[in-house]
């Protein structure tokens, strides 16, 4: 017998997910995929719980109670706005295909939330930190040096290559989101911890292990996501709270602004596709122009 899940999937047709709307969407990674599969799961089993199974019975009101729906399950503001994207992205399939009308797939939005950046580590809490990890396994020195001194996205590190690494130009090339290559500097303290971890990685390379790829493990496997936040979580800030890998990146990014960087400079940087993402980060620099002013100037 077949679930309430999969009953609904054959109704409304998801194989777009992996075939028509995948060919748009071939450059977001498998995990993206996967959300975005889950995400329209869901939906589908709120409609079959609403004893929907036609398309043209979806209507305004019945996405206004979905929304609702996902604010009483506790998900996080953002964790809702990416299955509101993902509905309204199945909905304009459906559009496409002539089940709906196309206005209702722009019909749905999720609550507006101010967007908050998690709290910036000082630049005295990551010295503090890298100093300690030092003393530590030279792979841990290696995972920080390149989240903080190169800004890279958890996912861009542990996807890094041996031949995306230029040691003489002291460069790196990332393949970031949307399979764009940006080309980044490699700090003179992540290049010497480069340089040791690379002779300790021969001790831990197998006939199975990947050679391909910089960071190995002592198991001779690649490292993940999941092992970098381990990594991290041996390593508190100064208030006791564990560093997420994506704090060392705002780290990155903020404290490039506060020492007089362009904003166009620091999004080419990051690798985002809109300055308007690199412009979050603004609002902290004039919080500490307004600190340095306020303990600096005379008539502040």
């Amino acid at each position: 017998m077949k679930s309430k899940v999969e009953i609904s999937i054959n109704d409304f047709s998801t194989d777009w997910l992996l075939d028509d709307y995948d060919a748009k969407q071939s450059t977001r990674s498998s995990h993206t995929r996967d959300a975005y599969l889950s995400d329209i799961k869901q939906f589908l089993e709120f409609l079959t719980r609403a004893k929907v199974k036609d398309p043209q019975k979806i209507d305004r009101i019945l996405l206004r109670r979905y929304i609702s729906w996902l604010s009483t399950q506790r998900f996080a503001s953002s964790s809702i706005a990416r299955k509101v994207a993902s509905v309204r992205g199945y909905l304009s399939f459906l559009a496409k295909r002539g089940k709906i009308k196309p206005s209702l797939a722009h019909s749905i939005s999720a609550p507006k939330t101010p967007k908050k950046l998690p709290r910036v580590p000082a630049n005295k809490e990551i010295t503090r930190i890298l100093n300690i990890s030092s003393k530590n396994e030279p792979l841990d020195l290696l995972v920080l040096e390149l989240l903080y001194g190169s800004g890279l996205r958890v996912s861009e590190l542990c996807s890094l290559e041996v031949a995306d690494i230029n040691t003489s130009k002291q460069t790196m090339s990332i393949l970031g989101k949307g399979s764009k290559i940006r080309v980044v500097p490699l700090s003179e303290p992540a290049l010497d911890s480069y340089l040791k971890y690379m002779k300790v990685r021969e001790k831990y390379l197998k006939n199975s292990s990947p050679r391909s790829k910089v960071f190995i493990k002592k198991s001779g496997k690649s490292l993940g996501t999941r092992d970098v936040r381990r990594i991290l979580d041996k390593y508190s800030l100064e208030d006791g709270s564990k560093i997420h890998p994506h704090q060392l990146r705002h780290a990155y990014a903020t404290h490039l602004l506060i020492g007089g960087a362009d904003v166009r400079s620091v999004q080419e940087l990051l690798g985002h596709s809109s300055v308007a993402t690199t412009e979050r980060y603004t609002h902290i620099t004039q919080d500490h122009l307004r600190s340095v002013y306020e303990e600096t100037h005379p008539r502040a």
